[in-house]
C-alpha cells in the first residue's frame, strides 16, 4: 500500500513528464516555423537576387547600347568635322580666286572705260570685257555651290549634335548609373542579410547534437527522430535514434534497393523511418567522437529474436576505405554468433569494389544489399 508522499511524488513525476513533453511538442512545433519562416525569407532573397540581377543586365545593356551610340556619334562628328574644314578651306581658296579675278576685272573695266572715253573701242576689247564679265559670273556660281555646301554641312553637324538629343541622352545616362547605384545598394544590402541568415543557420547547426546520446542532454528527453551533425565538415542529417543508440541501418520491408555502388554507400539513403542507410561519411564521423559500441538485431527464419553486441567499433574515412574496426564482442548479452569479428580489420567493399581479401568478388557473388 502507497503511502500518500508516494502518491504524490508520482501524480508530480507524471505532471512534470506531460510538462517536459508538452514543452518538447512546443520546441518542435517553433522549431518548424522558424524552419518554415528561414525557409520563405530565403525564397524571398532569391527572388529578389534574381529581379535585381534582371535589373542589371537591363542596365548593362542599356549602358552598353549608349556607349555604342556614343561612339557612333563622336566618329561621324569627327568626320562631319573634318569634312566641313575641308570644305571651309576650298571656299576660302575660291574666295582668294574671286578677289582676285575681281580685281583683275576692275581694271578692265577702267582700261575699257579709257578707251571708250578715247573713242577708240574696239572688237578686241569688248571680247575682253565679255571674258571678264563671265568670268565673274562662273566665279559667283561657284561661290553660290560651295556656300551650299557649307551652309549644308553645318546643318548637318547640328542635326548629329542637337543639343536637346544630347540633354535627353545624358538624362537617360544620369537616371541608368542612379539605378545601377541603387540595384548595387539593394544588393549589398541582400548579401548582408544572406550572411547574417547564414551565420544564424552556422550558430543553429553548432548548437544541434552530434548523435543521438546527446538527445538527452539537449533536449531532456529521448527524442525518436532527431536531426544530428556529428562533424563540422557534414551537413545535418536526420537519424532514427533508439534511446542513446544511433541506428545506423535499417532493412524492414525491403523496399529500397541496397546492392548499391562504393560511391552511393557513402551517403545516405532510403527513409529514415523505414529501410534505410546512414553513410560512410556519417559512421566515421560518429565513431570518432568517443569510445562506440554497435549492435546487431535481427530475426532468424524461424521468427527468433537475436542480438549480437560489440564494444569496441569504428570506421576509418574515405582514404582508408573505411576499414572497420570491430571487437569485444559481448557474449553474455549477445545470443546470435559472433560472425563480425573475422571482418575487423577489412576495408569496405561494394558492388563495384572488390575490397575482401577472397579470391571471390564477395560483395558481387553474394549480391550483398539485395
Amino acid at each position: 500500500m502507497m503511502n500518500s508522499s508516494n502518491i504524490g511524488k508520482e501524480i508530480t513525476s507524471r505532471q512534470n513528464e506531460k510538462n517536459m513533453t508538452e514543452r518538447m511538442l512546443q520546441l518542435e512545433l517553433k522549431n518548424k516555423q522558424e524552419k518554415q519562416a528561414r525557409h520563405q525569407e530565403q525564397k524571398l532573397q532569391n527572388d529578389k537576387l534574381l529581379r535585381i540581377e534582371d535589373g542589371l543586365n537591363r542596365t548593362r545593356s542599356l549602358t552598353e547600347k549608349w556607349m555604342l551610340v556614343s561612339d557612333a556619334m563622336k566618329l561621324s562628328h569627327i568626320r562631319l568635322f573634318s569634312s566641313l574644314t575641308d570644305q571651309m578651306s576650298i571656299l576660302n581658296s575660291l574666295e582668294t580666286k574671286f578677289n582676285k579675278a575681281a580685281l583683275k576685272l576692275s581694271n578692265l573695266q577702267v582700261e575699257v572705260m579709257n578707251i571708250t572715253h578715247n573713242g577708240l573701242l574696239s572688237t578686241a576689247a569688248c571680247n575682253v570685257t565679255e571674258m571678264a564679265i563671265r568670268s565673274k559670273i562662273d566665279l559667283e556660281k561657284m561661290q553660290k555651290n560651295e556656300r551650299y555646301k557649307v551652309d549644308s554641312l553645318i546643318l548637318e553637324v547640328g542635326k548629329k549634335a542637337d543639343e536637346s538629343t544630347v540633354r535627353q541622352l545624358q538624362l537617360i545616362l544620369a537616371s541608368t548609373n542612379d539605378k545601377l547605384e541603387k540595384f548595387d545598394s539593394n544588393l549589398r544590402n541582400v548579401i548582408k542579410k544572406l550572411n547574417d541568415s547564414q551565420s544564424s543557420l552556422n550558430n543553429l547547426e553548432a548548437s544541434l547534437p552530434k548523435a543521438c546520446s546527446d538527445s538527452m542532454t539537449t533536449y531532456g528527453v529521448h527524442k525518436e527522430y532527431l536531426l544530428i551533425k556529428p562533424s563540422d565538415k557534414l551537413p545535418s542529417q536526420m537519424v532514427h535514434c533508439d534511446k542513446d543508440w544511433t541506428i545506423i541501418q535499417q532493412r524492414m520491408d525491403g523496399a529500397v534497393r541496397f546492392n548499391r555502388t562504393f560511391e552511393e554507400y557513402r551517403w545516405p539513403f532510403g527513409n529514415v523511418d523505414a529501410d534505410h542507410w546512414i553513410g560512410n561519411e556519417y559512421i566515421n564521423a560518429l565513431t570518432q567522437l568517443c569510445d562506440c559500441s554497435i549492435r546487431f538485431e535481427t530475426w532468424d527464419v524461424f521468427g527468433e529474436y537475436r542480438l549480437a553486441i560489440y564494444h569496441n567499433f569504428s570506421v576509418s574515412d574515405f582514404d582508408h576505405l573505411y576499414r572497420l574496426s570491430i571487437s569485444n564482442y559481448d557474449s553474455n548479452s549477445s545470443n546470435l554468433t559472433d560472425a563480425m569479428s573475422f571482418h575487423d580489420g577489412r576495408r569496405f567493399s561494394s558492388l563495384d569494389r572488390d575490397e575482401d581479401t577472397s579470391s571471390t568478388h564477395c560483395a558481387r557473388y553474394y549480391a550483398a544489399g539485395r
